[in-house]
This record gives structure tokens, sequence and C-alpha cells, in this order.
């Protein structure tokens, strides 16, 4: 079947599994997400969200099952193809000194030709409105090097976009950013996945942002996915408690009216961590 198939799943994770070494042991795994789905992966440190995400973005090789974009298993997929139908934002980027910020950009156009064969027409017209949509016009002659936290973040989320892909995966767009450019970024995110169609996976450590902001939460502990579904689903004591040691309270975001979760200062630990 062909990849653009409205009906395929954007992403299709069935029973992956992997291994550390003699270490910890992740999954079998299985996720899929609809096309224009919001998602947000959840979890404690050591809990197996990054090893998803490395194994969705093509970092890892599952030792079994399958991971399919369209229907397509990823493994079929040359690095061309997959890098057009799915972009990967991470935490940082080492770009070398000199860039400016449109050359940042430009770099997502290389899924579809060499940068050395020069930008086309069409080119251009996607890096111009990459930048618009990311509010990085502005800063387009702009060295990359000298942009704030919260700037560099929408630069590279403007290059991910840049490659039109269908699948947009972000590994904790908000780390390391103040208050203000966590609810920026966070709503950037959400107009731009109102604005069009494409499928939004980001990994979250903050559980208060992924309600407010996510229609769909995955809660992993333990290299398993232990809870799905919407924030009430999902951010409830009885799934929380044995994830958290139960060390945290849920009360109700004041103006919303989603779970808020906060933590339970000097809490001993109930015994009740997950093990896989």
């Amino acid at each position: 079947m062909r990849s653009d198939d409205p009906d395929l799943p954007a992403l299709d994770v069935s029973g992956v599994a992997y291994r550390y070494g003699a270490g910890f042991q992740f999954g079998p795994v299985s996720l899929r997400l609809q096309r224009d789905e919001m998602t947000a992966l959840l979890g404690p440190n050591g809990s197996g969200k990054s090893t998803l995400f490395r194994l969705v973005a093509g970092a890892l090789a599952p030792e079994r099952g399958t991971i399919c974009l369209a229907g397509t298993p990823v493994t079929a997929l040359s690095p061309r193809r997959r890098a057009r139908q799915l972009a990967v934002v991470p935490q940082a980027i080492s770009i070398p000194p000199g860039y400016t910020v449109r050359e940042v950009v430009a770099f997502g156009r290389t899924a579809y030709a060499p940068m050395l064969a020069g930008l086309t027409a069409t080119d251009r017209r996607t890096i111009d409105r990459a930048l618009t949509l990311t509010d990085t016009d502005r800063l387009a002659d702009r060295q990359f090097g000298t942009l704030s936290g919260g700037e560099r973040q929408r630069g590279l989320l403007a290059m991910a976009l840049a490659q039109e892909p269908q699948l947009l995966l972000l590994d904790e767009p908000t780390a390391h950013l103040d208050i203000h450019y966590q609810v920026d970024m966070l709503d950037l995110l959400h107009r731009l996945h109102a604005a069009g169609e494409i499928t939004v996976l980001v990994t979250l450590h903050d559980l208060n942002l992924a309600a407010l902001y996510f229609p769909r939460l995955v809660l992993m502990a333990g290299g398993q996915i232990v809870a799905e579904g919407d924030a009430e689903a999902v951010l409830r004591p009885a799934v929380l408690d044995p994830v958290f040691a139960g060390r945290v309270r849920v009360l109700r975001h004041p103006t919303h009216n989603v779970p808020m979760v906060v933590p339970e200062p000097g809490a001993r630990s109930r015994d009740q961590r997950f093990t896989a």
C-alpha cells in the first residue's frame, strides 16, 4: 500500500524489544499513532521512553518486533526516504560556528537533494514557510550560536519542518528552558499541529505540561507501557503511585480543570515502585 494512504497509522510499533547488554530490558512494546495525533511519552528516568524514542528515530535497531512509518517498515526505507516521513528535534545539536539560522533550517532540505546541488525555488519557499511558522524569520540572518535556548529550539523545529515530515519527534523540547519559553514552545507546537496534517510524538518529564497540551499520554516504567489515554485516565493515583513510589499527589488545575501532579515532600516510599 502507498505510504500516503490516510487509513494507515503514522507510526506502528509492534512487539518491539531491545536489551542493553545484560542490563536494562526494554519491551516488548506496542504503540500505534494515528495520523494527526499529538502524543506525549512520559515516565521517570530509566523508564524506557528515551529508548523508545531512539528506536522510532532509527538510532537503535530493535532486537525483535517491527516499526512501521505509514505502513512501511523503517528498515525498508533509505535514509532519505525516512527523512521525508520522519523528522527529529533533539534537545540540542552541535552546529558549527558561522552558520545563520536560515542556513541551519536549510539543512532540512537535504532529505530532497544534496546541499551541494544548490537550493531550488521549492526549497526556498519551504524554508521561508518553516521560518515563518516558527516565528524565526526575524532571526533568519542571525548566527545560530548567538541565539537563546528558546530561540535555538525554534530554529531546530524550523529545520525539522523544512523536511515536510508526516511524523515529528521532539525529545524534551522544554528541557533547560524557563517557564516562559516552555509555554511558548508548547503553544507554538500546538498551533502548528492544529494548522497542518502532522503527527507529533514528544518525550516529556513534566507531567503537568503534558496534561495541559497533549490529548493523549503514554506512561512508561520499567521498559513497558503501563498506561495510555487522556490526562484523566493516566494522571490518577492508582496509576502514578506504583511508578513514582507514592511520592506524588494529584490536584486540579485552577483554570483548565485537568489533573495536576505535585510532589509530596518528605513522603516515604511505599515500596510500590514499578518493576518489569
